[in-house]
Formats: C-alpha cells, structure tokens, sequence
C-alpha cells in the first residue's frame, strides 16, 4: 500500500517519525520511488501546500543547456528532496554521463532511508526528458 504524500506528512506531524512499521521494505521504496517522481513533476507554484513544492519548469533548458544550467538542474533537484521528502538522508545529486540519448539529461540519485532502524540505499537515475518531464529508472 503506498501512502500518499499528504497523509504522510499529517501522520508524521503526530508522531514525529518517518519511519513506516506496517509497510515492507519493497512498499515503502516503491511509495519513496512514487512520490519522488510525482514531486518533481510538479511545477513550482502550483500546489497549495508550498508555492516552493516541486521544480522550476526546465523545458526552456533542454534546448541548448550548458554546464551552469546543469548545475543549477542539480541543485533544485537536491533541493526539492531536502526540502520535500524527509524519508531520505545522505541526499546526493549528480550528474551521470551522457548515453545515446540527446533529448534526455540523466543524473544519479544517491540517498539511504530508514527502515526498521537500519538504513537502506536509495539509488535511482533521474531522466529529464526534453519536454520537462522527469521519470525515474
């Protein structure tokens, strides 16, 4: 069962932890995995909860980025997890080596979460697709 980032964030405000004891760990990666992706397809501005949930909008940046803009994508990426998901520790952002794909900046999401008071990686590649989108592999 994957917990939705509202409820979550009301239950954690109860009972100051982030941990998930009813969920396994499998559950509790795929709902990390789920909102991090829903979190960076949301474009700031236009959630109620924050006027800073979310990213900025890229898409102007896919055609023709450059190194600072690269940067500037890994920071608000780094950003938006620290600020927005408090189930991951240790977050690094960076950005992977190019493949084949000229329409796609991919970076490497380097993190850990708590379960059952043992920390656990999360590693996930982030895809910015040229439209703006993000997908997680």
């Amino acid at each position: 069962m994957r917990e939705r980032l509202l409820k979550r964030l009301s239950r954690m405000s109860v009972m100051e932890s982030t941990e998930i004891p009813d969920l396994d760990v499998n559950d509790l990666m795929a709902s990390i995995q789920d909102d991090v992706e829903k979190l960076f397809n949301t474009r700031q501005g236009t959630v109620l909860i924050s006027d800073s949930f979310g990213l900025p909008d890229f898409s102007q940046l896919m055609n023709g980025y450059a190194e600072p803009d690269v940067d500037y994508i890994r920071r608000a990426l780094t950003d938006a997890l620290r600020s927005f998901e408090p189930r991951l520790a240790a977050i690094e952002v960076s950005a992977a080596k190019k493949k084949e794909d000229l329409d796609v900046l991919r970076f490497a999401l380097n993190a850990s979460f708590n379960y059952k008071q043992q920390d656990l990686p999360f590693n996930v590649n982030v895809l910015l697709h040229d439209d703006g989108s993000v997908s997680l592999e």
